[in-house]
């Protein structure tokens, strides 16, 4: 019977089953939009918790669904819409690769002659007129074609999904035991801490990578004279021999802020993992943190793109509100942004100022500027303050001069020893400039009662590291500089120093502990395999006699 008012309508036909359908067929867009966080994970496994991929997840395919729409509304036709969304996605994140890709090309010279955003926007603008021209005049897309992006898009996710598994079940085997081990209170008990009358303020100021100042004079030639001299005048104690535990800042500054070894903290480390996530409540909320914040004083700690564990725990996260280029984003969001045009559209307006090294550049700046105001926050305060300077890329000359086209630093070490040398030197010059500000800000607005701690988590080795115990030296050798306010016992001080002694000392000279001070040992491990320590400590002429 021929249906009377209309076309008829299938005795299955259920409408709910029908979107979904077609929403299958076009869900290509989302997977290749989903393969960009997860992507960047799996390259940077055992660096960030897996939650790190869940906002910038988010942001993308929400983007992606509001285009889509309107794509559908201006072609009429979804299926279309969706076949350049997923186009226009592997061309939009992969500009990034492409760019850095020529630039390494012999093409190099004719599109710098042509200026790079003006013939990367004409290729993607081709390829885009090419898929529309391609689509418009089709009635309707053929399901062989999505079929075949979703093929696309699943092959893609699956090589990420496997390094992210294969990461989780079998190289991250355990669990921290993180901050389980005793409470603040606990922890005052155990160690015989006893709160006193003023409380004095602490700043820790941690410059990653500045190497020991005699290191500095020999190996990079910069004599830093001046600057150890103004230290001494405000009665700074200099460790001269000082030395980080650890080769690398997560190993290195946990160690510290918890005041006992890694081995002794976690003893069941798997050797074989890269997974540093591991430590992350130990880093977040260590034993000195739970100390002070039962005596009354508040965690503030600053953000510099890298730190995520301190964030979670601090009572004060703080970092600069915005950047050139709009919310100052961390590490990982960065890499996602520089995956497409954004940052190189913003260059090409405003030179400088929105790359990568501009942001960087400006998050130090701003950390040196606050560092002189950090002082009006009320009551007592364990500042902790992480600058990712002078540790490379280099971004500064000596005089503060802008830097963004320096050379990769670990080809340098070879092929341009001097140079590197000179840009390690002029970035550290420009710091001890800000340093003595900082210092003479904070001693003069608390009066002297502040304890203040400017150390690194490790060295800067320009010898390669093929050379064995002379890289290992000059990646250990760390800076160490405190100052205890008048009154506090000092006797506890030595030219020979490390990390993990630290804290040790500032709960016995300033809280009344008793801690003994730990043999000092120096633990290097390479990048593959983290928690495989070599112990260098004899090698380097043992605990009593480091050079």
């Amino acid at each position: 019977m021929q249906s009377v008012g209309g076309p008829s309508i299938p005795l299955n036909y259920n409408p709910v089953i029908t979107v979904f359908r077609k929403f299958l067929l076009h869900s290509h867009v989302w997977l290749v939009g989903a393969y960009i966080p997860i992507f960047l994970y799996s390259q940077n496994l055992g660096r960030f918790s897996l939650s790190v991929i869940f906002n910038p997840l988010l942001c993308i395919v929400s983007c992606q669904f509001v285009l889509w729409l309107v794509g559908a509304l201006i072609m009429r036709d979804r299926g279309k819409a969706a076949i350049f969304m997923t186009l226009q996605t592997m061309v939009f994140f992969g500009y990034g690769f492409v760019y850095d890709g020529l630039r390494q090309s012999s093409l190099a010279q004719t599109i710098e002659f042509l200026g790079w955003n003006n013939a990367l926007f004409l290729g993607w603008l081709l390829v885009s007129i090419f898929v529309l021209y391609r689509l418009l005049p089709l009635k309707e897309t053929s399901r062989g074609v999505h079929f075949g992006l979703h093929l696309t898009a699943l092959a893609l996710l699956a090589v990420p999904f496997f390094h992210i598994s294969k990461f989780y079940f079998s190289e991250r085997s355990w669990s921290s035991k993180g901050s389980d081990d005793a409470t603040g209170q606990q922890l005052i008990e155990i160690l015989g801490v006893r709160p006193s009358q003023g409380l004095p303020d602490i700043y820790q100021i941690i410059l990653d990578a500045h190497t020991r100042l005699d290191v500095l004079r020999e190996v990079y030639g910069h004599d830093a004279e001046d600057f150890s001299r103004y230290l001494e005048n405000e009665g700074f104690h200099i460790a001269n021999k000082a030395y980080s535990n650890y080769s690398s800042t997560h190993l290195s500054l946990t160690s510290m802020l918890n005041f006992e070894y890694l081995q002794t903290l976690v003893p069941d480390l798997n050797e074989n993992s890269t997974d540093l996530n591991v430590l992350n409540d130990l880093k977040g909320n260590p034993r000195i943190v739970r100390i002070l914040r039962e005596l009354g004083y508040r965690y503030i700690a600053l953000q510099n793109g890298w730190e995520r564990e301190e964030g979670e725990y601090a009572d004060t996260f703080i970092g600069p509100e915005r950047s050139l280029t709009g919310l100052f984003l961390n590490e990982f969001a960065n890499g996602i942004l520089f995956m497409t045009p954004i940052p190189y559209i913003n260059r090409s307006i405003r030179p400088g100022a929105s790359n990568n090294m501009g942001i960087e550049r400006e998050r130090i700046l701003w950390f040196l500027e606050f560092m002189k105001e950090v002082h009006v926050e009320k009551g007592p305060k364990f500042v902790f303050a992480h600058v990712l300077s002078p540790h490379v890329p280099i971004l500064f000359g000596p005089n503060g001069e802008p830097i963004d086209d320096f050379p990769e630093f670990s080809e340098l070490r070879i092929t341009n020893p001097r140079m590197a040398a000179d840009g390690v030197s002029g970035q550290s010059h420009f710091l001890h400039t800000h340093l003595k500000e900082i210092i003479h800000s904070l001693k003069k607005n608390t009066q002297g009662n502040a304890i203040i701690l400017i150390h690194s988590d490790h060295g800067e080795a320009l010898s390669p590291y093929e050379d064995g115990v002379e890289h290992v030296w000059q990646q250990h050798a760390s800076l160490h500089a405190l100052y205890l306010p008048p009154g506090m016992d000092r006797s506890q001080f030595s030219e020979q120093l490390t990390l993990v002694n630290t804290f040790r000392i500032i709960l016995n000279a300033g809280f009344g502990a008793k801690l003994p001070l730990l043999e000092d040992r120096i633990f290097y491990s390479g990048m593959k395999k983290r928690f495989l320590f070599q112990d260098y400590t004899d090698s380097l002429g043992g605990p009593e006699s480091l050079r």
